[in-house]
């Protein structure tokens, strides 16, 4: 199962880290109990580098967001500080999400990464779960 943790620009750190971290220590949990991985899980971002905390961090992307033509489950973690300034500095990433979403990707928000998925339109009429996927 490929999982693809965006990165938004100005993201929170703490929500970022643990999205990823949380499927490879499945993986790491398989391998010790002699089973195969299941996930590989991956960062994609707007760019290669990709400020989080307001610049305190800098996490290194594994892939653009643009080259990603299919995933089973993109996570979009909440932006820091301002949310409508973090809606700005992530809007390329929207037409990208609808894209995947479109080929048949699953796509999760945490916390207030719901603003980016809502800007998709793709809730539109919908209630948004506070654990789920569309």
């Amino acid at each position: 199962m490929q999982v693809s943790v965006f990165v938004p620009q100005y993201g929170v750190i703490e929500a970022i880290t643990p999205a990823f971290r949380t499927f490879n220590t499945a993986n790491e949990f398989l391998t010790t109990f002699g089973k195969k991985p299941i996930f590989k899980v991956e960062y994609v971002g707007l760019n290669e580098y990709v400020p989080a905390n307001n610049g305190e961090y800098t996490v290194k992307t594994d892939r653009l967001l643009k080259d990603v033509a299919h995933t089973d489950l993109l996570i979009i973690p909440p932006t820091f500080g301002d949310t409508n300034a973090g809606i700005q500095a992530n809007a390329e990433a929207i037409p990208y999400f609808k894209k995947l979403h479109q080929s048949g990707s699953s796509l999760a928000s945490l916390c207030i990464g719901a603003f980016l998925l809502a800007e998709t339109g793709l809730l539109d009429g919908k209630n948004a779960l506070p654990i789920g996927h569309i």
